[in-house]
């Protein structure tokens, strides 16, 4: 089976894994055996994600033309 993913998506998650790396070979304190903040990493890659996708908009289509509006019934009037 075969995913399509829009290229906008693509190139978002790719951001968000790059700052995700940068970050976390900048959290290690100068010795290679150090690890780095994996937490502090996965956080700002998700972060960096959400506000992309907030901002472009993530490749979500516009549907509201595509749905036709609700038929309007005429509504008893009331006498008194």
């Amino acid at each position: 089976m075969t995913v399509h993913i829009d290229p906008l998506g693509a190139a978002i998650l790719a951001v968000g894994c790059v700052v995700a790396y940068a970050v976390y070979r900048h959290t290690r304190h100068g010795r290679p055996a150090d690890k780095g903040d994996l937490v502090g990493a996965v956080a700002s890659g998700v972060a960096v994600i959400t506000v992309l996708v907030l901002l472009l908009g993530g490749g979500a289509e516009a549907t509201s033309g595509d749905r036709p509006a609700p038929p309007v019934s005429p509504s008893p009037s009331r006498s008194e």
